[in-house]
């Protein structure tokens, strides 16, 4: 039930090296994404570490997608989500953006708005230059943030009541804002579609603002193209453990500014 899912979500995101979604565990995720220990996590390398690590947890019963290149195939990501062509496993998807060089470009803000009014949203990962947020809507003109930077007493998930777990610190009451002029282009947007009736709506949603006009996020479409290569079910046996990298301080100005991996969105 809801309860056993919350445990163990909140078991896997335990601080210890065990967590699943643990520091540590993260960190092991990005070497297999091709990031090395100590190097700046942007929204981009922060999806596939998610992506990576759900994969181990299959009693979550969650398929999480990241889509690549400001390109979605439908087809695709149907196929990553029914492995036996019939039943459907609940959806993450996870669309990283680059929304201009070193800000946002304003053609964007509308779509970026419409994305957290859609249903199936469940936020977005962002920030501003040497800052990471997590974001929960907006008002007006600005946006509203949790900070995953505060502090918490952490929990020892063993042998806690199932009918009355402690979860505080895993909440807050405290919500921030950023102008949208603050906002830094890389951001990662995310939503949840529990069954593909719900996944088949917010592609509608996407098709009549997000993927639209000349604010268009990214492009989607129905069948795969057929020049591109027919995906493939790969399972991942173990994560990369590359702890080669020295720990030098992060230069937050160059890794601010750093592209994650992403194509800059053209509207020509």
């Amino acid at each position: 039930g809801a309860e056993s899912t919350q445990s163990s979500v909140s078991s896997g995101i335990n601080a210890e090296y065990g967590g699943l979604y643990s520091i540590q565990q993260i960190a092991k995720a990005g070497c297999s994404a091709g990031k090395d220990v100590g190097t700046w996590f942007g929204p981009n390398t922060a999806a596939q570490s998610i992506r990576i690590l759900t994969e181990f947890h299959k009693e979550l019963n969650l398929t999480v997608q990241v889509v690549m290149d400001n390109f979605m195939c439908i087809e695709d990501i149907k196929f990553f989500c029914k492995e036996d062509d019939v039943t459907w496993t609940p959806l993450l998807l996870i669309i990283p953006l680059r929304l201009g060089l070193s800000e946002c470009n304003n053609i964007y803000i509308d779509n970026i708005k419409h994305c957290f009014e859609i249903e199936q949203s469940v936020g977005a990962v962002g920030g501003r230059p040497n800052s990471a947020f997590y974001f929960i809507g907006y008002q007006n003109d600005k946006l509203l943030y949790l900070d995953p930077h505060v502090t918490q007493e952490s929990l020892c998930p063993d042998g806690i009541d199932l009918d009355n777990i402690p979860d505080e610190t895993y909440h807050t009451t405290k919500v921030d804002v950023l102008p949208w002029d603050q906002l830094d282009p890389s951001i990662a947007v995310a939503f949840y579609c529990k069954t593909e009736e719900s996944f088949d709506d917010l592609c509608s949603q996407f098709q009549e603002t997000i993927t639209a006009g000349s604010g268009s996020l990214f492009e989607m479409v129905k069948t795969r193209p057929a020049y591109m290569t027919p995906p493939r079910r790969t399972p991942i046996d173990k994560l990369l453990e590359n702890y080669s990298a020295e720990y030098d301080e992060v230069n937050t100005e160059d890794a601010a500014s750093d592209s994650d991996g992403f194509e800059i969105i053209s509207n020509s």
